[in-house]
């Protein structure tokens, strides 16, 4: 029968797509991946496979959807989800990564529970790192439109997460210069030359 056909074609496809990646033929067994997977949506290990491959080839959006597929229908497949979040990462999708790595952080796998709390940990370290380069970056775009003021008050909300880099101290000093602040500037350079001690010119 045709159905017969094409179950059998399908099982050939399975078998040629592990014999194409051994042979590294990667885009040819991520085609036979695709055919078997088409018609045996529920073999979790082949779609597992399937899209550890895809994101082998950076075809991250793809591996994406093979994983939450895998993870819909079988919730308890734990090392798949954990595979999501990290897709989910590499996509810059921190939310969803992060929503993933908290759930296994739960799991009865003492393993995986350790990697998602590592992994869900360094995320929040990422994003957090993320956010910081964005406000910097930010301060250097104020300053290059000399807007003095609110360069000031960038770096002055960046000073109370955390301190500062010299080059973001220097924006800060400069536009105190520039709205003719001098006694604040005058008090904060003394302040950077203590602690730079090689940056000479402020003494």
């Amino acid at each position: 029968s045709i159905i017969g056909a094409e179950a059998v074609g399908a099982d050939s496809a399975k078998s040629q797509a592990y014999e194409l990646y051994d042979q590294k033929r990667y885009e040819e067994a991520a085609r036979q991946f695709r055919v078997y997977i088409e018609h045996n949506p529920d073999d979790v290990r082949a779609a597992f496979d399937y899209a550890s491959l895809l994101a082998q080839l950076k075809q991250h959006e793809e591996a994406i959807r093979i994983l939450e597929s895998v993870h819909q229908k079988n919730p308890k497949q734990e090392v798949a989800c954990f595979q999501l979040g990290v897709e989910y990462v590499t996509l810059k999708r921190y939310a969803e990564a992060g929503r993933v790595f908290l759930e296994l952080e739960s799991s009865s796998n003492p393993d995986l529970a350790l990697a998602a709390a590592a992994a869900h940990r360094r995320l929040g370290e990422d994003v957090a790192r993320q956010k910081r380069y964005e406000a910097e970056r930010k301060v250097f775009d104020l300053a290059s439109q000399f807007k003095h003021h609110e360069v000031i008050a960038a770096v002055n909300e960046l000073e109370k997460e955390g301190s500062l880099s010299f080059a973001l101290a220097m924006q800060r000093l400069y536009a105190l210069q520039a709205i003719g602040q001098y006694a604040l500037a005058l008090d904060l350079a003394n302040r950077l030359a203590l602690n730079y001690p090689p940056a000479t010119h402020l003494a």
